[in-house]
């Protein structure tokens, strides 16, 4: 029979085990860390492409060895910089409305009956987990992976401040779709259109419409 001081046991392993995990998670999600993952040896074949590669994107070191954070933050594009001077990416969200005062994600019914969510993209501050004002809801963790597409985006800026400006244009222009008032498991799907005074409500057609591509640009609900 389990007795309660085994329970204590158990629970207290638990706890250790994740607040273990937790530490390593943050010492690893650095700028520091993400700095000395790129620091490969220029002796051999994967350490001179990677150098080729940062200057690419903008990166200019003379060696890898002395790669520095600072190195990375020079090399990042104004335009996606916080007013702390904190590098910044773009990051595909959903797009959300306020029906009947509750916000909600908002989706397109797609050809074979499949919901698919409209996107949008939002600037997201790169922080170290370590730092004080890291918020996980808010901010991106540095990871090489991040660095990298961060970098990506800066050196094509024109096209990711296009891209991201389109995709805004064309979740406002949406003048209709559905939103889910259950849960993942179990989906309740209404569908809502854009009311003439602005405001988004629910039209109470709750039947599928025909399994084709949906309008994005349908008459307004009265």
């Amino acid at each position: 029979m389990t007795t309660r001081k085994n329970n204590n046991r158990k629970q207290s392993n638990a706890t250790r085990v994740n607040k273990a995990a937790k530490t390593a998670k943050q010492s690893v999600h650095t700028w520091n860390a993400v700095t000395r993952a790129f620091q490969e040896p220029a002796n051999h074949k994967v350490g001179r492409d990677l150098l080729e590669a940062m200057n690419t994107l903008g990166v200019h070191v003379m060696r890898l060895a002395t790669l520095k954070t600072p190195d990375f933050f020079t090399a990042w594009w104004g335009g996606l910089k916080d007013q702390s001077g904190n590098p910044q990416m773009f990051k595909s969200v959903g797009y959300k409305v306020t029906v009947c005062g509750e916000e909600k994600q908002l989706y397109t019914l797609e050809e074979g009956g499949l919901y698919k969510a409209v996107k949008v993209y939002e600037k997201r501050t790169i922080l170290s987990t370590t730092d004080k004002n890291f918020d996980k809801r808010e901010h991106l963790a540095p990871t090489t992976d991040v660095v990298v597409d961060g970098l990506k985006q800066c050196a094509l800026c024109d096209t990711w401040v296009a891209k991201a400006k389109k995709a805004e244009k064309n979740a406002q222009s949406m003048t209709e779709g559905y939103v889910n008032n259950g849960t993942a498991q179990q989906p309740d799907w209404c569908h809502v259109a854009l009311s003439n005074n602005g405001e988004w409500i629910f039209t109470g057609l709750e039947e599928k419409p025909a399994k084709k591509s949906t309008k994005k640009s349908l008459k307004k609900a009265a």
